[in-house]
């Protein structure tokens, strides 16, 4: 959450006009919930390789949500990966909120905490699951 004050205020100290800066607060906390919980979710399911896929993952993502070629260069498939991926929402909300665009922030806002709520349960249950695995090897007499 201090990056997503961080990055906020370093908006306010480049003088980028804001129509809602409370609304941005708000927005670029739940983005920064919503990627901890991505990073969180690949550190759990693969170590530390984890982080390597979190970093690929952006990456991607910044490619298929027309951020560095516009949507209509890329092919059918990666529109509608990218019509998937939560940091489309998430620029989406970030323009609506910068720069008045046409999209919905309450519809970002919404898909953004579905994706952070569905990607923390699967973490959990994948703590959970590790932990019951690590119960069962510890227990004595378990000579399996």
């Amino acid at each position: 959450m201090a990056q997503a004050i961080i990055a906020d205020v370093v908006v306010a100290m480049l003088g980028v006009t804001v129509s809602n800066w409370f609304g941005l607060v708000f927005f670029t906390i739940i983005v920064s919930l919503l990627f901890t919980m991505i990073c969180m979710l690949l550190y759990h399911m693969f170590g530390r390789v984890g982080v390597l896929f979190a970093v690929l993952l952006a990456l991607i993502q910044v490619i298929v949500t027309g951020q560095v070629f516009p949507n209509a260069m890329l092919s059918g498939f990666y529109q509608a990966v990218g019509s998937i991926l939560p940091m489309t929402y998430a620029i989406h909300g970030f323009e609506a909120l910068i720069n008045v665009a046409g999209y919905s922030v309450w519809g970002a806002i919404a898909l953004l905490i579905i994706f952070t709520a569905v990607l923390g349960g699967i973490a959990y249950l994948i703590d959970l699951v590790l932990k019951r695995r690590s119960d069962n090897v510890d227990l004595p007499g378990n000579d399996e």
